[in-house]
């Protein structure tokens, strides 16, 4: 997280946002769950384990959007081939490209 949500200043520790005094740290609880998913993700499929890097890529999206995220659920959901979930990826990623 580079700024608050609360006020937009600047952020980069834990704890509260020296601007505004929000309490943060569940928010940086919430992007560190979702980096750990996407590298479990990651991992998952260079194994050939799809189902479980689809779990951890959609676990991640749903916590954080990223297009990385969004890249290896569209990947995962074709090696389990669930197409529409492929197609609503690339769609996503296509609109933040925008």
């Amino acid at each position: 997280m580079k700024t608050c949500p609360v006020c937009h200043g600047v952020c980069s520790d834990r704890g509260a946002c020296p601007h505004c005094q929000a309490d943060l740290n569940r928010l940086f609880e919430v992007e560190e769950a979702a980096q750990a998913h996407l590298e479990e993700a990651g991992d998952a499929l260079r194994r050939g384990n799809y189902p479980q890097g689809l779990y951890h890529a959609s676990r991640s999206v749903s916590l954080k959007i990223t297009p990385k995220g969004l890249g290896l659920l569209c990947e995962a959901a074709l090696f389990t081939k669930d197409f529409p979930l492929a197609r609503r990826c690339m769609e996503q990623m296509a609109r933040m490209k925008s």
